[in-house]
């Protein structure tokens, strides 16, 4: 009885150190396009998190917001996330009394204007996310119709983190 104390009590002494050695979240932020080659002038990226899927073989989410502070429209027309084997640009909506969700081939991004990638609406599908898929962050890509690009990190986070 005194062992598996001891034993408890060391495991539970473990956990918390190792809950410790975390580094606090760190509130979302916007990140600017990448200069040179593999950005795209006027247009930021904010709180770009990939949501893991809850059942393994399920896509994941992507949810972020683009805003376009240049004087033209862009059109984002996919979104390469690293570690994934595609990811589908999609869009949630009530049809007949019901939600739907379908695949749309672009997402229009208005001048001066910006777009909310989010549950519920426009989002991205990420599939063949790895089972053993295990990082704070993953780079992605957004890709525009005219060829331009735009990298930055994404968080990465599970349904629970997300509902929170």
């Amino acid at each position: 009885m005194r062992q598996t104390l001891l034993g408890t009590s060391l495991v539970i002494g473990l956990a918390m150190l190792a809950a410790c050695d975390r580094a606090p979240e760190q509130p979302p932020q916007e990140q600017s396009a990448i200069e040179g080659p593999d950005g795209r002038e006027g247009i930021s990226v904010g709180d770009a998190r990939l949501v893991l899927p809850l059942v393994e073989g399920r896509p994941g989410a992507l949810y972020l917001t683009v805003a376009n502070d240049g004087a033209s429209a862009a059109e984002l027309a996919a979104i390469y996330v690293e570690g994934a084997e595609r990811v589908e640009l999609h869009e949630s909506r009530m049809e007949g009394g019901a939600m739907a969700m379908a695949a749309v081939d672009a997402i229009p991004l208005p001048a001066a204007g910006s777009v909310v990638l989010e549950q519920g609406g426009l989002h991205a599908m990420v599939f063949g996310l790895a089972p053993d898929f295990d990082a704070d962050s993953t780079e992605i890509t957004l890709i525009f119709a005219d060829g331009d690009k735009t990298s930055i990190e994404a968080r990465v986070t599970t349904v629970a983190e997300a509902s929170n």
